[in-house]
């Protein structure tokens, strides 16, 4: 006969059962089997799954009473739908991962402040860099050569928003799953200052080495200006307007935007992020061998295709360049020919004559500007008589573009893409408007930007930008011009310098001459 002790565990033995089994059975009406380990009763026993995802038994389960309560319908999965940054979509951009495959951050590729990442957890605007099991980061560059205060190139880079964490530290903060960020993410922290034309193709070559793990590369989905303010993006030099235009299904957001991930508090998963920083890129720059760039894809992905490519030498004079960093990266050497492309169709281009087969010249003026340099107003006149008298002689298109505080900003960006894209040649006054003779025409003979400065005077940026594209090149000076190979020393013009330059318009007539003649 039974002891009244061997009675109580009995029944408490049968009561755990049974709330252990009823427990599996409700907790699976909500929440789907995700392969965790849980010690329930059907677990500890091994019985098969028998519940379908919305907690009804499977057919061969049911009873006649559950069929006359609930129904036996097939049942459907339904679509979620969730508010991302981008408007309410379907939510199938959802990251999962079990205790045996937490993601783990990979290093793409590096160089000083632009920075490729795969597998990037955002938590209240802090990036996490899953380092793995271990707490070891020795497989990432330092943290001031990928991110910094950002404030000014005064500063030394400090760690910002950048935190190292293990897999596990990840399954204690998020459990099993995030909201997915997919495709590309470029994230910005430049302050207004450092974002100008030269921006959007620095951070398009940095995009451009993905194409070693897909060709053709898809358009970039997002670029975030952590530090700038919506209403300040309009006085920076970043083209808005050729972002637009050229990638229209890239969306751009602000530090507004970013504060909400914020205060959102809601753990974000990125597939790939690319870290943009001049700061830290002016900083790592002066030490770093640009000869020995880390591109880690190279030979995982594409090891018979590398040799094809080329990189763009970083020399001394250029490691003052804040966006120059990324063109060491190994790029075909049409990396920008998709933007063009786009361009052109956006401008309903696509089969104006103009584009295909003229032949044209483009002089950007900066007469109408009520700040900064501009030419002499007799030479100026002369220039554009000219230039007139040269074009109609060898039946080629001019395009003068007056830049002008006074018109419409859309309208005179217009007019620079259009001649740009339709041109061989482009001279103007030295500055950020000559940026956009990265878009002249591609032929068996190079495109050719000529840039006047003042006496005494030089600096590289629109030098190097041409020569990421193969253009040629030429700075002049009063008379005498500086073919590449030739280059005086930097010298950058300064606000005290005069802004009123002369040339010899004869003699830039003839070496305009020369290049018509070569094509």
């Amino acid at each position: 006969m039974l002891t009244r002790r061997e009675i109580t565990l009995l029944l408490f033995c049968f009561t755990v059962y049974f709330v252990a089994f009823n427990y599996e059975g409700s907790v699976r009406r909500y929440v789907p089997s995700t392969g965790v380990l849980s010690f329930s009763a059907l677990n500890l026993l091994s019985k098969p799954d028998v519940f379908r995802h919305d907690g009804r038994r499977l057919e061969q389960f049911a009873d006649d009473l559950e069929r006359e309560i609930v129904g036996d319908w097939d049942d459907e999965q339904r679509p979620i739908y969730d508010l991302s940054p981008s408007g309410l979509s379907e939510d199938k951009q959802r990251k999962t991962w079990t205790h045996a495959d937490v993601p783990v951050t990979s290093v793409l590729a590096h160089v000083p402040g632009y920075t490729l990442l795969e597998n990037v957890f955002l938590i209240n605007g802090t990036l996490l860099l899953v380092s793995g099991q271990s707490s070891s980061t020795d497989s990432f560059p330092k943290t001031e050569a990928m991110i910094s205060t950002g404030l000014s190139s005064q500063y030394t880079p400090v760690m910002q928003d950048l935190q190292f964490v293990t897999t596990f530290q990840i399954l204690q903060a998020f459990g099993n799953s995030v909201h997915r960020m997919p495709g590309i993410s470029t994230i910005c922290f430049d302050q207004p200052e450092a974002v100008d034309n030269y921006t959007l193709p620095s951070l398009y070559r940095a995009y451009s080495v993905l194409e070693l793990l897909r060709t053709p590369l898809p358009p970039p989905e997002r670029t975030y200006f952590v530090n700038v303010k919506n209403k300040d993006s309009f006085v920076t030099g970043y083209s808005r307007h050729l972002a637009r235009a050229a990638l229209s299904s890239m969306n751009i957001f602000y530090s507004e935007d970013w504060d909400d991930y914020e205060r959102a508090s809601r753990p974000l998963f990125f597939d790939r992020v690319i870290l943009a920083d001049r700061v830290a890129a002016l900083h790592a720059s002066q030490t770093y061998d640009f000869n020995s760039v880390d591109v880690r894809i190279r030979t995982a992905s594409h090891p018979d295709k590398a040799p094809a490519w080329s990189r763009v030498a970083i020399e001394a004079p250029d490691k003052h360049l804040t966006f120059a960093p990324p063109f060491a990266f190994p790029a075909s050497a049409e990396w920008f020919s998709p933007v063009r492309q786009s361009l052109i169709e956006a401008l309903s281009l696509k089969n104006n004559s103009t584009v295909k087969a003229h032949r044209g010249v483009t002089y950007v003026s900066t007469q109408g500007l009520r700040e900064g340099p501009r030419l002499r107003e007799n030479d100026h006149a002369q220039l554009i008589r000219e230039l007139e008298k040269l074009t109609t002689s060898q039946g080629w298109d001019l395009h003068v573009v007056l830049m002008d505080d006074y018109r419409n900003p859309v309208t005179v960006w217009k007019e620079l893409a259009v001649a740009a894209v339709s041109s061989n040649i482009m001279i103007g006054v030295h500055g950020n408007t000559l940026t956009s003779s990265i878009l002249m025409k591609r032929g068996s003979s190079p495109s050719t930007l000529i840039e006047f400065f003042p006496d005494g005077k030089y600096t590289n940026e629109n030098e190097f930008i041409t020569r990421t594209v193969g253009m040629d090149y030429i700075a002049w000076r009063n008379t005498k011009k500086y073919p590449r190979g030739s280059l005086p020393p930097i010298s950058p013009p300064s606000s005290s310098d005069s802004q009123v330059l002369g040339i010899d318009v004869n003699a830039v007539i003839h070496t305009v001459k020369d290049q018509v003649k070569r094509r």
